[in-house]
């Protein structure tokens, strides 16, 4: 079973994110932004490549869905996110 990845363009911008996961106001206006980059820092791949050096999307195709993976497994509150 083969899976398409979405075009960039039809990736949500980080409000719509932010606001379809409840935290684009108020108290918890930057929460989605302050995860991210906090897990980002912390973040390491099975190839020892760090979060934050993942930066070329056609060369870190492999780390990026680890991380991406990881994050969601660790934020597991952002998981309904997925389901709407």
């Amino acid at each position: 079973m083969t899976s398409t990845l979405p075009k960039a363009g039809a990736i949500p911008s980080i409000t719509i994110l932010q606001h379809k996961l409840g935290c684009g106001s108020g108290d918890r206006k930057d929460t989605l932004t302050i995860d991210m980059k906090n897990f980002f820092k912390e973040f390491e791949t099975k190839d020892g490549l760090s979060g934050v050096s993942l930066t070329d999307w056609k060369k870190h195709q492999s780390g990026l869905s680890e991380l991406a993976e990881a994050f969601l497994k660790k934020h597991s509150t952002y998981l309904e996110y997925l389901t709407l």
